[in-house]
């Protein structure tokens, strides 16, 4: 189980409608579809501070872009790179 699904897992069972509400190990299950619904609506679980990697990643697709006037293009595809490499698994 990935940090993330752990941790929504944890909240959702730690709540107090969790007992009334749901049966015993559902919770996973739960919080992976909620991370496939956030996807699919174009939002992604990322860490608050880049790792190592989507740093990399943003310097690779920022040395992609040849001159200047690409770099404004270039800030947005550094996003995406960090983003997509940051991305929490569901």
């Amino acid at each position: 189980m990935s940090e993330v699904v752990e941790t929504i897992a944890r909240a959702m069972q730690e709540s107090d409608a969790w007992p009334v509400v749901f049966a015993p190990g559902s919770a996973e299950s739960l919080a992976r579809s909620a991370i496939t619904a956030l996807e699919a609506n174009g939002y992604a679980i990322v860490p608050i501070e880049p790792t190592d990697e989507m740093i990399s990643a943003g310097i690779i697709e920022r040395h992609d872009q040849p001159t200047p006037e690409a770099w404004s293009l270039a800030t947005a595809n550094i996003y995406r790179a960090m983003i997509s490499t940051g991305k929490a698994k569901a």
